[in-house]
């Protein structure tokens, strides 16, 4: 996984919307949008563990 619990902790005490956030997830690569075509073959993980 990308993600680590680092990144998780970090996410959830920042101060403002301009640190961090949804784009800052897509920038890293955290998060991927899929088009339809790809979301039956697609693996989400929802948890760390």
């Amino acid at each position: 996984l990308l993600i680590k619990k680092k990144d998780i902790h970090a996410l959830q005490q920042r101060e403002s919307t301009e640190d961090g956030g949804w784009h800052d997830l897509v920038a890293k690569g955290f998060i991927e949008y899929i088009d339809t075509e790809e979301e039956e073959t697609t693996m989400i993980s929802m948890t760390i563990n």
